[in-house]
């Protein structure tokens, strides 16, 4: 309809034995159903009149039956000999994340600078994890009760279109079907350093679940899904689409369709809504993503895979929408490894597989790029990705230089996504100009058919609707839509040539398709003219690979893009070859993609052990930072870490050796009087101690007084003053000031005082541990139990929480990271928001540890 208005609908429907059942989303549709419960021949005949009736008012589009459509997941059945790799979440590990170390798709290249990774440690050392952007996911639910998931639970994004309550919890069976949306939700926002499973691309990003695949999927059902609050969640990730079975050629519906453009004009407050797509697992069946309408379609971001050894993987699927690609699985049986994520039931795995695991990492990183530049729209998110994927990371010969000199390929679009770049790129992208969109067609095209061998060539001649307001200057997406009748289908061939000479193949092959339909205004969509000038020929390809008949009917070109330049392209090209790491100064050549091949720094210059030049953000251990040379030197020998290059200047000792805060010295043993704390610093014992270890107050021998009529006891390793010769009571301490002995708090067996915060041990069975002198049940965050002592003891300064030991942390305090020692040390990001400062924490403001000279 062309109003939204509920009660106009209902006019409408007066009298014709239909009533509305609810509104389709945002969008000016609704639901109707017939108030007959059965449906006779002649009932059937009166429903057409009845629909005729609907049609005839002027703001009714459409009216049409709903039907069914088979919509498939794309991953795959877990095969019985494969051995699943799938660990509960309460099983221990010394690491924070269990997985991260197996996670080869975001830190191979830190282990080997020769190997590709998508680079999203280098977005995250810019200081981004996704934090304010909304992702939801179009899938079979989510189980956002996970703890891996909780913590990012966003409920404004979550929603159960099949059962209409606002729960996206999933539906649970013996053979877990329905654990596809709790796979892909992982990817993008698994809580990071908090010792379950694996970490999420955009760790602090908001994560939603529409939950509509477990259900009858309709065209409703899918605008819904697409148009759900569109005005708070940034992107809509899909893994799912038509079978993958090199037969079917299907797309979304008109409210489908509806629901992408709204969302693209309207969403985010008119940015728009930004669809990723998994391009399709049909390779197996030499499937093709032209024939999918939702990977095909301008208003998403097609995404492809590539294996662990950047080689085709056997269900990828060939197009020329495809955009980009991340990594997925490849031949597990040949040891490739596949993608680790959370899993329903509260576990992990590492069994995510096909284009349902590359879409949602594309989702993550482009919550990277969102954090850095909230303001970007839907199109300069496709702009970004194109002009900063890399396609050299894939091993392939499957590419295209378009002739805007950029590298695409039907396999995998314009290359492997680049997080780091992606987000160097956003922070200072200025907005592409409005997309204006061309259509054209030949008004004196005659039908053409062609026998045997020879191949149809159709050519349009168009000047891009120039002088008009839809003139075009710069392609960004190109349809073709035809209208093709062939004997089989599967066997139709179709190239399309730029008026520039770029040759894109718009439908290969699909063997397995037998229809003898052809193709009915099925529009096939190009990326691969990207940048190009659209004036001229277009000439357009139509054969069959057995020679047999084919008949191309109508035809017609559509082209998008923008009238003036969008982007200095010039800025961009090779960028496999200048890319310039984050850490490089990006105006002094050569820059190459690894902080080791700068010309010059952007932050700190540092010198490894074999004295090569290394760009870094904070100076690693052994070194302090000299902000006037911009260099990294090293500390005295005795130091771990230091303020300067004196024995004196350090802040934290070699192992073995402790730091006296006095001095800020580095000693081999703490002096009597004082104990060598969690943070290997000597710490003074409390006065009444003469020696303590774990904290000031655990003594191990008391001081003596110079007071005749008192004395200081040993009680269950406190020092306290009591009564010479006449001890208190259990559960009494003694008062100096009255000189008599009093009552503990009830919770105390033995105290200092009358309050509940200076008991020396606990009376009480249900709070059996001594915590910082009061008895509790648990220790609290930042304390660790020593069960042989009962007491809780404090975890490191910089720990959360600790294990049975202070130094060895599970969770750091914000500001702060574990490492491989288990210890916590600063995140310092050179990028800081306030100008005046040199070295901080986050890029948030108020996060400033080092001003600049003078201030």
């Amino acid at each position: 309809m062309n109003t939204g208005d509920i009660d106009h609908a209902r006019r409408v429907l007066r009298d014709t034995g239909f009533r509305v059942v609810r509104q389709v989303g945002n969008l000016n549709a609704f639901i109707v159903e017939s108030e007959h419960h059965k449906i006779s021949k002649r009932s059937a005949r009166l429903e057409s009149q009845q629909a005729e009736k609907i049609l005839s008012d002027p703001q009714v589009e459409l009216f049409s039956r709903e039907k069914i459509l088979s919509r498939q997941k794309r991953d795959f059945i877990e095969l019985p000999l494969t051995a699943k790799i799938v660990r509960s979440v309460n099983e221990k590990s010394k690491t924070e994340d269990p997985f991260w170390g197996d996670m080869w798709y975001l830190n191979r290249h830190w282990k080997d600078s020769k190997q590709f990774d998508m680079n999203v440690t280098g977005a995250w050392n810019q200081g981004y994890s996704g934090k304010g952007v909304s992702v939801t996911f179009l899938d079979d639910g989510l189980e956002w009760d996970h703890p891996d998931i909780l913590q990012n639970y966003d409920a404004k994004a979550s929603t159960d279109i099949n059962n209409h309550d606002d729960d996206p919890m999933p539906r649970y069976d013996e053979t877990n079907e329905n654990k596809h949306g709790t796979r892909c939700a992982g990817e993008v926002a698994a809580v990071a350093n908090n010792s379950i499973c694996s970490v999420g691309i955009a760790y602090n990003a908001g994560i939603g679940g529409i939950k509509m695949l477990d259900g009858d999927v309709t065209d409703s059902v899918e605008a819904m899904s697409l148009s759900f609050n569109s005005q708070h969640v940034s992107i809509y990730s899909a893994s799912w689409g038509p079978d993958d079975n090199g037969e079917v050629v299907d797309g979304p519906g008109p409210l489908a369709r509806r629901a992408f453009i709204e969302g693209a004009n309207a969403g985010r407050g008119g940015l728009g809504s930004i669809f990723v797509w998994a391009s399709g697992n049909g390779g197996r069946f030499e499937d093709s993503c032209a024939c999918d309408g939702y990977a095909n379609s301008i208003y998403t971001m097609s995404i492809s895979s590539t294996s662990e050894r950047s080689q085709k993987p056997w269900y990828l699927e060939e197009c020329a929408s495809t955009l980009a690609t991340t990594y997925s699985s490849g031949d597990e049986r040949a040891g490739e490894k596949e993608i680790i994520t959370t899993d329903i039931r509260h576990k992990c795995t590492s069994k995510h597989t096909g284009t349902s695991a590359a879409a949602p990492i594309a989702a993550g990183i482009i919550a990277l790029a969102l954090e850095a530049n909230p303001k970007l729209t839907w199109r300069d998110i496709m702009f970004i990705t194109v002009l900063t994927s890399r396609a050299k990371a894939i091993v392939s010969n499957n590419y295209i230089q378009n002739k805007r000199g950029l590298l695409v390929s039907s396999r995998y679009g314009f290359g492997l996504m680049d997080a780091g770049r992606m987000v160097e790129v956003a922070k200072n992208w200025v907005n592409v100009p409005k997309m204006v969109t061309c259509a054209v067609r030949n008004s004196n095209f005659q039908v053409k058919t062609i026998q045997k061998s020879h191949i149809i060539e159709a050519v349009l001649t168009t000047d891009a609707c120039q002088g008009s307001i839809n003139e075009v200057n710069y392609i960004e997406q190109v349809e073709i839509i035809v209208t093709v009748r062939a004997q089989q289908r599967g066997l139709l061939e179709i190239f399309l040539i730029s008026p520039m000479g770029t040759k894109s193949q718009i439908l290969p092959k699909r063997p397995r398709d037998q229809s003898a339909d052809g193709f009915k205004k099925w529009s096939f969509m190009s990326v691969q003219t990207w940048g190009e000038f659209p004036k001229g020929d277009w000439v357009l390809n139509v054969g069959s690979s057995d020679g047999s008949q084919v008949q191309l009917e109508d035809y017609e070109l559509v082209i998008h893009g923008t009238k003036e330049k969008p982007v200095e392209y010039e800025k961009f090209l090779n960028n496999d070859e200048m890319t310039c790491h984050y850490e490089c100064t990006k105006t002094e050549l050569p820059c190459g993609p690894t902080a080791d091949d700068c010309q010059s720094c952007a932050h700190l210059t540092y010198l490894n052990e074999f004295q090569k030049q290394k760009c870094v953000s904070y100076c690693p251990s052994g070194h302090y930072a000299n902000f006037e040379t911009k260099k990294c030197l090293k500390c005295h020998s005795s130091c771990s870490e230091c303020s300067g290059p004196l024995k004196s200047n350090c802040t934290l000792c070699l192992d073995g050796s402790f730091l006296s805060l006095e001095t800020n010295e580095c000693v081999q043993t703490c002096p009597t009087g004082y104990f060598s704390n969690n943070k290997n610093e000597c710490e003074k014992c409390d006065d009444t101690c003469e020696t303590c270890e774990f904290s000031p107050s655990y003594c191990l021998t008391c001081k003596s007084l110079n007071v005749q009529q008192y004395s200081v006891v040993y009680k269950n390793n406190y020092c306290v003053i009591n009564k010479k010769n006449n001890e208190c009571d259990l559960g009494e301490y003694f008062d100096a000031s009255s000189t008599e002995c009093k009552r503990c708090d009830l919770t105390c067996s033995e105290c200092k005082s009358n309050t509940a915060e200076s008991c020396l041990s606990c009376s009480d069975s249900r709070r059996p541990f001594l915590n910082e002198g009061q008895c509790v049940t648990n220790c609290e965050n930042g304390f660790y139990l020593n069960s042989t002592l009962q007491r809780c003891f404090k975890c490191s300064d910089n720990c959360k929480t600790c294990k049975s030991d202070a130094n060895e942390c599970i969770e750091c305090k914000i500001g702060f990271k574990l490492n491989d020692k288990n210890l916590c040390e600063k995140i310092i990001n050179a990028n800081c928001s306030d100008p005046n400062c040199q070295q901080c924490l986050s890029k948030e403001k108020n996060q400033c540890q080092i001003c600049k000279n003078g201030m």
